[in-house]
Order: C-alpha cells, then structure tokens, then sequence
C-alpha cells in the first residue's frame, strides 16, 4: 500500500503545484490573460472567414472519380440542369421472387420501351408517373 500511496502523493504534489503556478499567474495579470484567451479565440475563428457550404449533392454523397459523376455531364448536356435521376422498383405481381423468367421478361421489356423514347417528342401520359 505504502507504493500506491507514494506514488498517488507525487501525483497530487506535481498536479497541484502546476495549478497553483497557473492561478498565480493568471491572478496576477487578469487582463493579460483575458487578452491571450480573446487573441487566441481571433486566431482560431480565422480559419473560418473563408468557410464555404458544399451544397452540391454529387460532391457531398459520392467518391471522387466514379462512372456516376462522369455520366452526370452527359445526362446535364442532353436534359438541361433542372432534370432530376430517377430510380424504378420492380416488384412481381404474385409472390415474392424476382428472379424467374416471366419478371425478368418484363423488366427487359419495360427498359427497351424506355430506351427507345425520343425525348424531343411530347411524352405519352402512360410514360409519366
């Protein structure tokens, strides 16, 4: 017991010998001190003079670099900056599979329908959902 005590009092000793020099200097010069801690709040708010929010979506979510980001550009030129991606669902009509011949079927035939809309024609109602 007596090695944990020595050595617990050593650690009281240096610990309250560096808080007293600390309380004594910042006692003795109160306005130094509240200038060096104002100085110091300057110096770190000024990383943030220059701080821009990253508002693009595709720069926030994405890894660099990916196929992704590089066909972005080509659907941007063919449909304008205001056109948005979009994801279809498939899901089957009766169960819960769907990998079976008559769902992939569909989905095979739903994108050769898709794929060969002229976008510079007027969109059929059954297109839009």
């Amino acid at each position: 017991m007596s090695c944990f005590n020595s050595c617990s009092q050593k650690v009281d000793s240096t610990l309250s010998s560096g808080f007293y020099a600390l309380g004594k200097r910042v006692g003795g010069n109160p306005w130094k001190t509240v200038a060096a801690a104002l100085l110091l709040a300057v110096v770190l708010l000024y990383g943030l003079a220059d701080f821009k929010q990253e508002g693009r979506q595709e720069e926030l979510f994405n890894p660099k670099g990916i196929q992704a980001v590089e066909d972005r550009a080509d659907y941007t030129q063919f449909f304008g900056e205001s056109s948005v991606p979009g994801n279809v669902i498939f899901e089957p009509k009766l169960g819960s599979n769907v990998v079976t011949v008559t769902v992939l079927g569909g989905i095979f035939d739903y994108v050769n329908f898709v794929t060969q809309i002229n976008v510079t024609e007027s969109i059929d109602e059954g297109i839009a959902a």
